[in-house]
C-alpha cells in the first residue's frame, strides 16, 4: 500500500482544504483523509 500526501499551504484555511479534498478526482477505491491539516490518500 502506498500513500500520497498533499500538504496544506500555511495561509490556507480549513474550508479551502476541505473544498480541495471534495473537488479532486481521487482514484477509485482509495481512502482519502485529512490528518493534521494534510490530505492523505491510500
Amino acid at each position: 500500500m502506498s500513500a500520497l500526501t498533499v500538504s496544506q499551504d500555511p495561509d490556507q484555511n480549513w474550508d479551502d482544504l476541505v473544498r480541495y479534498w471534495e473537488e479532486m478526482e481521487w482514484p477509485e477505491g482509495s481512502k482519502v483523509e485529512i490528518i493534521e491539516g494534510i490530505i492523505t490518500t491510500t
